[in-house]
């Protein structure tokens, strides 16, 4: 039995919401959480009601998981970890993580801080193929409206006036269709392909990684 046990702190619904599509940062992590159910490492994912809420609320729920006498008797506090993952929104990221580094500072070495840049419609937009298979009706019209968002091609780079996710609500209204961050968000990270997402996007090739890393799964991407 395994006893490694693995925390997801995500800041929002598209991220962590429970739906009929599951859980967006489950789905885009596909290959990784169904190597977690095979090795029955236990994980889990705890979704704050915005970045301000994950701020104010974030070192209460870190020192929950990481209380050993939360789990059975023989788990160490070794055996826990905590990922911290937030959208950057063009804010200065060494801040944010002095911030939370200090809100943690007795923990040090069992969390790490990743951030999706600039949010994590970036990683739905690099893979423009993911469109085609949740829009039925108009999915031309949203992949080539998206195709032309300045640096899309480098999604990390899509400046933040207007934020991603509001390009991706524009376009869609445009092409008489509809992007809710807590319906089509989590099904679109459900199509959209991991290695692709990586290729595009080091801050998701480095999130996974580090997964890898702490769960033992041997192959880095």
């Amino acid at each position: 039995m395994n006893n490694k046990h693995i925390l997801f702190c995500v800041e929002g619904r598209t991220e962590g919401a429970r739906t009929i599509y599951g859980k967006g940062i489950k789905n885009i992590l596909r290959v990784e959480v169904e190597y977690m159910r095979k090795k029955k490492i236990f994980h889990d994912v705890k979704v704050f009601n915005g970045k301000h809420e994950m701020m104010r609320e974030i070192d209460f729920h870190v020192s929950q998981h990481l209380y050993p006498a939360k789990y059975k008797p023989d788990t160490k506090l070794e055996d826990c970890y905590v990922f911290i993952l937030r959208d950057l929104d063009c804010e200065n990221i060494k801040e944010i993580e002095d911030e939370i580094n200090n809100k943690l500072s007795g923990y040090k070495n069992y969390y790490s801080i990743h951030f999706a840049k600039q949010e994590i419609e970036a990683w739905i937009v690099a893979d423009i193929n993911c469109f085609k298979s949740v829009y039925r009706t108009n999915a031309i019209c949203l992949v080539k409206a998206i195709e032309n968002i300045p640096y899309i091609v480098e999604p990390e780079k899509v400046d933040c006036d207007p934020k991603i996710s509001e390009r991706i609500e524009q376009i869609a209204r445009k092409c008489s269709n509809r992007y809710r961050k807590t319906i089509e968000g989590p099904q679109l990270l459900k199509f959209a392909d991991p290695d692709v997402v990586s290729k595009k996007c080091p801050s998701f090739l480095s999130f996974r990684n580090d997964l890898r890393k702490q769960i033992g799964f041997l192959d880095p991407i």
